[in-house]
């Protein structure tokens, strides 16, 4: 399970980003422990060891470094579709608009139960990396009770 600390340092990585990057994806991947639609569920459970390969992909080991598989993962930080598929079960996407005043783009979450309590923001030159920081976020916040 990724801790607060790390999806913390992972936002701050992602607020640099000067682009969309494969090494970025993997990374994301892993912190969300997100599996590709063809794999069996019985990877997550099997392997346990999860982690960013260089090349920009996701492998998953034995806790003892053997055995496992890699895949590609989506595209988060190219693809608005691929990035709302980070957003958590029960946070809903609110909006993401250009903001001409810091000249970047915003991204907003609202946690649904209770939009007054629960929001998300991500900021980035890039929309679909304001979506990828606000989605951490969300989840940051379901780590820390807030959501």
């Amino acid at each position: 399970m990724t801790t607060p600390a790390e999806l913390r340092a992972l936002i701050k990585r992602l607020e640099k980003a000067e682009g969309p990057s494969l090494k970025l994806n993997a990374e994301i991947a892993v912190a969300c422990r997100v599996l590709p639609v063809s794999a069996p569920k019985w990877v997550d459970t099997n392997f346990p060891t999860w982690r960013a390969r260089k090349d920009g992909r996701v492998e998953v080991v034995h806790t003892d470094g053997t055995g496992g598989t890699f895949w590609e993962p989506a595209h988060y930080t190219g693809s608005l579709d691929a990035a709302l598929t980070l957003v958590p079960e029960g946070w809903m996407f609110s909006e993401l608009r250009r903001n001409h005043e810091y000249n970047c783009w915003a991204a907003k979450l609202r946690y649904g139960p209770r939009p007054d309590i629960g929001i998300a923001l991500g900021e980035h030159n890039i929309g679909y990396l304001a979506l990828c920081i606000a989605a951490l976020r969300a989840r940051l916040a379901q780590i820390e009770g807030k959501g």
